[in-house]
């Protein structure tokens, strides 16, 4: 499963992640200058939604072993009703 900003959001989010992908064993997060893979052994499970006006956004806590806890937000993603 794959969910992915449109292009008129990506533009907007310029450097941030757009797009989320559950992969088999981790999740891939890209922006337009990377693509990060976090496997699920890190990730806590936890996973916030956020509903804007045009579009949402959904934050995840990654907690690796040997580092303090972090969020990755992907930007843009559509409002469906």
């Amino acid at each position: 499963m794959k969910l992915v900003a449109n292009r008129i959001a990506q533009w907007f989010v310029q450097g941030a992640h757009y797009s989320v992908m559950l992969d088999e064993h981790c999740l891939v997060f890209e922006s337009k200058s990377m693509k990060e893979t976090v496997p699920f052994s890190i990730w806590d499970g936890q996973c916030r939604l956020s509903r804007g006006l045009l579009w949402g956004r959904l934050t995840f806590v990654v907690s690796p072993l040997d580092a303090p806890a972090r969020s990755i937000t992907i930007y843009g993603l559509p409002c469906v009703d």
